[in-house]
């Protein structure tokens, strides 16, 4: 892959420094804890099929067109055909059991067993336990659309991209008309390091199951209306007396009963990891997302989606300018989305603008989805 120098000052070399001299304007501001700049759409109602003995099947697959590994200009890229969703999920929620089982039954990304207590249908809250290999509960959708960095789903390289991990979970749900509360939380394997000085990659870096580090957390969300906002939380020790902390904000806002903004829907959020102790300095990650989407009509949209993904820094509250290299990032992408049934096909174009060092990594996309 080509490389180039920040030293060169064309187009793209020019949009990262601007993106630089942002960053340093809003560490600058009393506000800049408050500024997040999310993750992608809401995923499309899956329907199932039914099977015999209250057992429901769902499924998502893709087939994408890509045209990828260049700067700015199009014509310089290589093209190629790729498949990013290939989930099979099996479930059993029978109502009369209070047992049930959920799984993705291809990449086994997960595959929990749990139970559930609830009242009569009149009651206000639900109570529910899992075991397995379990989604975590962390961020506003915990199976794979997590945006944080501004990339969304299989692109996203900030958390697992579907994070399910060996552990325990309870849920909570309380209906508190016009509120609604969900309570989550958990305890599962948790991250290592590899080094006492190493920097933790919190999408690759679990801790291996004949050394585990445990780690727990928790998540609260509160529904009203079309807004939900989330906070989620989590910790662990690490090794070489590391520890972890970990927490999010998440913010949505789905299409308004008002003029105008009754065909907007946004998204946002931020998250940044805190990493400490055992002698060598403290570091912490941030990454955050915007997304704007506008629904001219029930069955078309057009998305803005952008954020930061600032690694390793070691001082400020969701940059250090001091250190900046190309891991850290600012990505933006515009798309045009198509939703009929349970197809959907969606035109995109990302571009990835590294602040230091940019690189040959822009991408065109075309996406056909089916699922069920």
């Amino acid at each position: 892959m080509e490389v180039t120098h920040s030293t060169h000052f064309g187009p793209r070399t020019r949009k990262a420094m601007l993106a630089t001299l942002a960053i340093a304007a809003l560490q600058a501001s009393p506000a800049s804890a408050e500024e997040p700049l999310p993750p992608g759409h809401p995923p499309i109602a899956a329907r199932g099929i039914s099977l015999p003995g209250d057992v429901r099947l769902h499924g998502r697959f893709d087939v994408a067109y890509e045209r990828y590994g260049y700067s700015d200009a199009i014509g310089d890229g290589k093209d190629a055909f790729r498949n990013y969703h290939r989930f099979l999920f099996v479930e059993r929620h029978a109502k009369g059991d209070p047992f049930h089982f959920n799984a993705d039954v291809l990449g086994l990304n997960f595959y929990e067993i749990g139970a559930r207590i609830a009242g009569d249908d009149d009651d206000i809250w639900r109570l529910s336990f899992a075991a397995g290999k379990v989604l975590v509960p962390f961020g506003a959708d915990p199976l794979f659309h997590h945006a944080y960095g501004g990339r969304v789903g299989a692109d996203q390289r900030v958390v697992p991209i579907v994070w399910g991990e060996y552990g325990l979970k309870a849920g909570l749900e309380l209906d508190l008309a016009p509120v609604r509360l969900r309570i989550d939380a958990y305890a599962v394997r948790g991250y290592a390091l590899r080094a006492a000085d190493g920097i933790l990659d919190l999408q690759t870096s679990s801790a291996p199951l004949d050394d585990l580090n445990f780690a727990g957390g928790g998540r609260v969300s509160a529904s009203f209306g079309p807004a939900t906002l989330t906070y989620s939380v989590y910790g662990g020790t690490l090794d070489f007396d590391r520890s972890l902390f970990m927490q999010a904000f998440d913010l949505s806002i789905w299409r308004l009963d008002l003029p105008v903004l009754e065909d907007i829907a946004v998204t946002l959020g931020a998250m940044r990891a805190d990493v400490w102790g055992g002698g060598p300095a403290a570091y912490y990650h941030f990454a955050d997302y915007l997304q704007i989407r506008y629904y001219p009509t029930d069955c078309l949209y057009i998305q803005y989606r952008g954020g930061l993904d600032m690694r390793d820094n070691r001082s400020g509250v969701f940059a250090d300018t001091s250190r900046l290299d190309s891991l850290d990032t600012s990505a933006h992408s515009i798309a045009v989305g198509w939703i009929h049934g349970n197809f959907s096909l969606v035109v995109q174009h990302h571009w990835q603008l590294e602040l230091v060092d940019e690189q040959d990594d822009d991408f065109f996309r075309v996406t056909a989805t089916y699922e069920f």
